[in-house]
């Protein structure tokens, strides 16, 4: 795919991707990172899998990756942070989903438009691991007080991004996503994070909030920038401290004023959030 047409595809389509970004030899000590945390947490029951850029510095520098950050320039401009991340992980014959939603009503900014999500595994992802899905347009089901018009067929509209180790997929924060239980007897990983450009402002402002810049510079200051984690886990987790409970502050009112609807979706197929 040409860097060239990405925006065009982007707002076509909902997302880009898979695009490979990690060489062998990058994939290789990132997955000898991963792995050495895996020993010591176990991500998918803490609650250091959510804003995980900001407190482990592996998860951190994949933020950072030049390949990645060229294709979220062309959608964003070359000026934003990184918000947020999530850890995404799978152990073999894992029997739970996650059930379609939107990044976006998770996100308090005056124009979620102006971020965007990128989606990376280093284990790779198949159908069978419970790959990331799409429901095939559903970034246009939005209207102008905000609620989501959505009809049950369209469920069967359904795009599985089957991905290679190294690679990444970006979303638009209104694109229905989910993603299957991971049926095979292979680790599945994955981390999202959400770039803002620095020129949207916080739409709910009980209290900071904090990122941490990637490119560009920042004539706006509408988020405070933290410095990226040391490898100090009592530093950085002090740092991650303060950034989650900023971010929690602004939550209740911003999920109670989202206006996003979700009618009848869970009709087709009962899933179990992770």
């Amino acid at each position: 795919m040409s860097i060239a047409n990405v925006k065009e595809i982007f707002f076509e389509q909902g997302y880009i991707g898979p695009i490979k970004f990690l060489d062998s030899d990058e994939l290789h000590q990132f997955k000898l990172q991963r792995d050495r945390h895996l020993e010591e947490i176990d991500w998918m029951n803490t609650e250091f899998r959510r804003k995980a850029n900001f407190l482990f510095p592996f998860i951190n520098k994949l933020s950072k990756n030049p390949i990645l950050l060229a294709y979220v320039k062309e959608i964003i401009g070359p000026n934003f942070s990184c918000y947020d991340s999530y850890v995404w992980n799978k152990d073999p014959k894992n029997a739970k989903h996650v059930p379609y939603h939107r990044d976006g009503i998770y996100w308090n900014f005056q124009d979620q438009t102006r971020a965007l999500t990128v989606w990376i595994t280093l284990s790779g992802a198949t159908k069978e691991m419970g790959c990331l899905k799409y429901i095939r347009d559903s970034h246009r089901y939005k209207t102008a007080n905000g609620k989501i018009v959505f009809e049950n067929q369209q469920l069967d509209k359904i795009d599985y991004i089957e991905s290679n180790p190294g690679e990444f997929v970006m979303h638009h924060p209104y694109m229905l996503h989910g993603s299957d239980d991971n049926k095979s007897n292979f680790y599945r990983d994955g981390y999202s994070f959400c770039f803002v450009a620095t020129d949207t402002d916080l739409a709910y402002k009980n209290s900071v909030e904090s990122s941490i810049m990637v490119s560009g510079v920042d004539n706006y200051n509408y988020l405070i920038h933290e410095d990226s984690p040391s490898g100090d886990w009592h530093k950085d987790l002090e740092t991650w401290n303060k950034t989650v409970e900023q971010q929690s502050n602004n939550f209740e009112e911003l999920f109670k004023n989202s206006g996003f609807e979700l009618p009848g979706l869970n009709l087709k197929e009962k899933q179990e959030e992770i």
